[in-house]
């Protein structure tokens, strides 16, 4: 193969083509070449450096269950943050989500919301309990009716006598 030669008298670089500054063109082949034109890689790239301590921790169905039932485990969680960190200075508080908001207008329009329906639908199901979680794994106590070896051995040889 031979090697590409520009065409003669034409000197000028895609970058200085469309307008450029210098600077956006010594990184857009690196970033062309490591991205592609976008794709999930690009996205992954671009969000690597999200902050963790942005990223919201939801409660547990169970906790917000226990928190809804008694109101002192409520006020046990409301008081156990101090209200100058939290956002509206700790004014609006949605219980069935667990979450803080800014401003009465934000807490409003956030019960209108379908997440916040979604979140009271699913607290109106009974939790799971440990119990249930056992019996599906195949854990279970079997409190029933228990025979010894002799008495088994003897009913089995008593049908056999009456067949």
């Amino acid at each position: 193969m031979t090697a590409r030669t520009p065409v003669p008298g034409i000197s000028i670089s895609l970058a200085q083509l469309l307008g450029w500054s210098s600077g956006v063109a010594e990184v857009l082949p690196r970033a062309v070449a490591e991205t592609g034109w976008g794709g999930a890689k690009s996205q992954k790239l671009f969000h690597k450096d999200q902050d963790p301590e942005e990223t919201e921790v939801s409660v547990d169905l169970d906790q917000i269950k226990a928190d809804l039932t008694s109101p002192k485990h409520l006020e046990q969680h409301k008081s156990s943050k101090p209200s100058e960190d939290l956002p509206g200075l700790g004014q609006y508080y949605c219980i069935e989500c667990a979450k803080w908001f800014e401003s009465e207008h934000s807490m409003v329009t956030h019960r209108k919301g379908s997440t916040h329906k979604r979140q009271v639908k699913a607290l109106k199901a009974e939790p799971y309990t440990q119990k249930e979680a056992e019996a599906a794994i195949g854990l279970r106590t079997d409190n029933g009716l228990r025979l010894s070896a002799k008495e088994n051995t003897h009913n089995v040889e008593v049908e056999m006598a009456n067949s």
